[in-house]
C-alpha cells in the first residue's frame, strides 16, 4: 500500500519506493522544517535534527545553519557615529531655526515702530537681540504694483512743461520700506561646519497716506510748494510789476480808481460793492469749488482761455476785437446808469406815495410829520443823484466813437507787434 505524501511544503516523494528516492525525500522534509522553524522563531535543536536525520549523512550546507556571535558590539560601534552625528544636525538646525524666528519678529518690529509718527528707528533694538547683529529699516525696491496707469498722473508723478518739475511728496514709493536683520552666530555642535549666518531677513511695510501733518503741509500753507519746483521767473518781470504799481498809485487821480471796488454809491444802494476790475478767473472760486479747466501750465492754452479775454486782439480778417479792459468804460456807465436811474424812479415813486398820504384825510398830524420828514429827505437825495444822469447818457452816446478809435489804434498797433 502506497504511502500518503507528507504535509509539509515541497515533500512530493513517496516512502514505498527506493531507498536513495527516500533519503532524499527525508533530507527534503527536515530542511523544509528547519525553515519553517526559523520563519517562526523556533530554536532549532541537534538533538531533534539527529532523530529526523541519519548522523552518518553528509551535511553539506552545515557551516550556514550555525550561529555567529558578537556581531551586535560591532554593528553598535560602526552605527553610533553616524547616530551622533545625525543629533548634532537636530540641534543645529533647531538652534537656527530659532534664530531664524527671532530674526523675523526682530525685523518686523524695526519697520512697524518707525511708522509715523513713531521715532522707533532712532532706538536701540530690543535687548533681547544680540549687539553684535543687525537690524534696522532701508528703503524697499521698485514695486511693480504701484507703476498701474491710474498712478501715473502728470500733475502728480510728472513730467510739466515750461520748466515745472514736480517733488516726490505723492510718490508711493516713498511710504515703502524693508525691517531688516541680519545675524551671525556660532553652530552649538559639529563647529568646524562654520558659522551660522541668517542672511537679510527682510519684512516690507507700504504705510504711507499723504496726510497733511505728515507731509509737513499745514492747511493754510500753499502746497504747490511742497508739491513742484516751479521754474525760475525772468528777475526783469517782478521789477517791471512793481515799477507798474508803484505808477499806479503815483497818478494824480487815482482816489478816482476806487470807483472800480469802493464805490460809496453802490455800497449805499446795493448793499455791497461791486469789484470793476477784469481779473483772471480764479480756479478756486469763492474758495470752495475747483473748477478743473482753470488748472492749466500750458503758457499759450492760458493766454487763449484767460489772457486774451482782457487784452484787444484781432480776428481771422484782422478787424480789431475789443474784450474786458477796453470795453470796461462801457460796462462802468451802463452800470452806474442803470443804477441811478433805478434809484431817481424808485425815489420819484415814493415822494408821490408819500404826497398822497399826506392828503389823505385819515392820516394823523403825527404821521403827517414823519412823511414830510421823508418827502424832504427823498428830495434832497434826488436833487443830488439825478444831474448823474446828464453826463452819463452824453458819455454813453459816444462810447460807439469811442470804441471805434480804439479798434483803429489796435488794428494800427498790432501787426507790427504780433510776428
Amino acid at each position: 500500500m502506497d504511502q500518503q505524501p507528507l504535509s509539509a511544503p515541497g515533500c512530493v516523494a513517496t516512502m514505498g519506493r527506493g531507498g536513495p528516492r527516500r533519503r532524499r525525500s527525508l533530507k527534503l522534509r527536515v530542511a523544509e522544517f528547519v525553515r519553517i522553524r526559523r520563519c517562526f522563531g523556533m530554536a532549532s535543536e541537534r538533538r531533534n535534527l539527529r532523530i529526523l536525520t541519519n548522523s552518518a549523512t553528509p551535511r553539506p550546507n552545515a557551516h550556514l545553519q550555525s550561529r555567529r556571535y558578537g556581531l551586535a558590539p560591532l554593528e553598535l560601534v560602526v552605527a553610533l557615529p553616524i547616530l551622533l552625528f545625525v543629533c548634532a544636525l537636530m540641534v543645529n538646525f533647531g538652534t537656527l531655526a530659532a534664530w531664524r524666528v527671532r530674526g523675523e519678529i526682530v525685523a518686523r518690529d524695526a519697520v512697524w515702530r518707525a511708522r509715523w509718527p513713531r521715532t522707533g528707528e532712532r532706538e536701540s533694538p530690543s535687548a533681547t537681540w544680540p549687539a553684535g547683529a543687525r537690524s534696522g529699516i532701508v528703503g524697499g525696491p521698485q514695486l511693480g504694483e504701484l507703476d498701474h496707469p491710474d498712478l501715473q498722473h502728470a500733475v502728480a508723478r510728472g513730467p510739466l512743461p515750461n520748466g515745472f518739475a514736480v517733488k516726490d511728496a505723492l510718490d508711493p514709493l516713498r511710504g515703502y520700506q524693508e525691517g531688516n536683520a541680519a545675524i551671525v552666530r556660532r553652530y552649538p555642535m559639529l563647529p568646524r561646519l562654520g558659522p551660522y549666518r541668517s542672511g537679510d531677513i527682510e519684512h516690507p511695510l507700504l504705510d504711507l497716506k499723504w496726510p497733511c501733518s505728515e507731509m509737513g503741509i499745514p492747511n493754510v500753507f500753499r502746497r504747490s510748494l511742497r508739491l513742484y519746483d516751479l521754474p525760475t521767473t525772468d528777475q526783469r518781470l517782478p521789477r517791471a510789476l512793481t515799477d507798474a504799481s508803484q505808477s499806479m498809485f503815483d497818478i494824480p487821480s487815482y482816489p478816482g480808481l476806487f470807483v472800480l471796488d469802493k464805490d460809496s454809491d453802490i455800497l449805499k444802494f446795493r448793499g455791497s460793492y461791486v469789484d470793476f476790475h477784469p481779473w483772471i478767473r480764479h480756479p478756486y472760486p469763492h474758495g470752495r469749488v475747483v473748477v478743473p479747466e482753470r488748472c492749466e501750465l500750458d503758457t499759450e492754452v492760458v493766454r487763449t482761455a484767460e489772457v486774451e479775454r482782457l487784452i484787444d486782439t484781432l480776428d481771422d480778417q484782422g478787424r480789431a476785437q475789443l474784450h474786458l479792459i477796453s470795453r470796461l468804460p462801457r460796462n462802468l456807465t451802463n452800470f452806474f446808469l442803470s443804477m441811478y436811474q433805478s434809484q431817481v424812479d424808485s425815489l420819484k415813486a415814493n415822494i408821490e406815495r408819500w404826497n398822497a398820504q399826506v392828503r389823505h384825510r385819515d392820516t394823523s398830524a403825527e404821521a403827517r410829520r414823519m412823511l414830510r420828514a421823508q418827502i424832504a429827505q427823498a428830495e434832497v437825495e434826488l436833487a443830488r443823484i439825478e444831474p448823474f444822469l446828464a453826463p452819463l447818457e452824453a458819455f454813453q452816446a459816444r462810447l460807439s466813437e469811442i470804441e471805434d478809435a480804439l479798434r483803429a489804434q489796435v488794428e494800427a498797433q498790432l501787426p507790427q507787434e504780433q510776428p
